[in-house]
């Protein structure tokens, strides 16, 4: 093959086909060049020359270059339509611009990079094949493999009053994605935690005893709720305490807590359960009418410092300038929020 030059445009010449009659003053010589594929050679869209291969951005007309019959038939596909490959290692394998790769075509792309060898190879090239090759897809893969992020949410009265659709659940859907999410929530105004713990003592003597049935309620939700659903985390977020406080068991509050953390970890099966404690606010911080409330809110946080995944949310900020018992509408909406930020926080870091 030669390259003839008439002005500024170089047009290819094909030995054996008919030189083409082309009157320009600038016509340089013809200089020979060594040939620089085996493919059939490509004419200028302008050459009608028999033999000729007519090539447009649309695609090709004519017989086929001998490494297009080389492809596998993958690249082959997508070497036949659409508009001009992209450059760099999506070009080299013949990915074009806007090309949907289904997943079950990595395979034989990986197979058509020579440069890529072994497991390291394999896992570089996913690197570039994954902003190409319907990344989303591939990361939603992995999401649903891994499963769902389960978020148990109970206690009394602030609680029961807090709407997790209002803040609460779409903090966490922002971060895990809607699919990846389930929320249960069942809470009940006024109640002690031996309505939760099973195991609950007083400090003295054998009464109240402990019931346990609002945490049968509970579980009866969430085992419908992640029935056939497989868990990638379990966290469970407690707002309760203020009835403990007034009736006077804040010396074994801290113990029930725990205890309640721990059967709801034998009924799932887990031991990595996150825990999100809603310390109860400043309402009766002079202990009149509600002698243990100091010492609930202490428990509360000693809790969430001695258990190995737990944390807890301060509240004082939230029930109004009345410094009320219950939040305010507002309050609440920031209450979800901090649950949200304190349970995606423990998630993120295994901790």
């Amino acid at each position: 093959m030669t390259i003839e030059s008439v002005g500024r445009k170089m047009l290819p010449f094909y030995p054996g086909s008919e030189r083409q009659n082309i009157s320009d003053a600038n016509t340089r010589p013809r200089t020979p060049l060594p040939a620089l594929t085996s493919a059939v050679p490509r004419r200028d869209p302008g050459f009608s020359s028999a033999g000729a291969v007519r090539r447009t951005r649309r695609g090709r007309t004519g017989p086929r270059p001998t490494s297009y019959n080389n492809m596998n038939p993958v690249s082959r596909e997508i070497e036949s339509s659409g508009p001009p490959v992209r450059r760099g290692i999506a070009g080299r394998i013949g990915i074009r611009r806007g090309a949907t790769i289904p997943g079950k075509t990595v395979r034989p792309l990986l197979e058509a990079m020579p440069m890529m060898h072994g497991a390291w190879g394999t896992a570089i090239s996913l690197l570039f094949l994954l902003p190409i090759a319907g990344a989303p897809s591939v990361a939603k893969a992995m999401q649903d493999k891994q499963g769902k992020h389960l978020f148990i949410l109970s206690g009394q009265s602030n609680m029961a009053n807090l709407k997790p659709e209002v803040s609460f659940t779409p903090a966490v859907e922002a971060v895990f994605g809607k699919d990846n999410v389930i929320v249960v929530k069942d809470a009940q105004g006024a109640q002690p935690i031996r309505r939760w713990y099973k195991g609950w003592k007083p400090a003295q003597g054998d009464e109240p005893k402990a019931t346990g049935d609002l945490y049968d309620r509970l579980m009866g939700k969430v085992k419908a709720a992640i029935k056939d659903q497989q868990i990638a985390s379990v966290t469970f977020i407690w707002m309760q305490g203020e009835r403990d406080a007034t009736e006077g068991h804040g010396t074994v509050y801290a113990e029930s807590l725990k205890g309640l953390v721990k059967q709801l970890s034998g009924d799932l099966k887990r031991d990595d359960v996150n825990v999100v404690i809603g310390r109860i606010n400043d309402y009766a911080m002079d202990n009149k009418g509600k002698p243990h409330w100091t010492m609930v809110r202490e428990a509360q946080v000693q809790v969430a410092r001695e258990l190995p995944r737990a944390d807890w949310v301060d509240t004082d900020d939230l029930n109004g300038p009345k410094n009320g018992i219950h939040a305010t509408e507002e309050g609440y909406k920031t209450l979800g929020e901090r649950f949200a930020k304190k349970a995606i926080a423990l998630i993120r870091s295994g901790k």
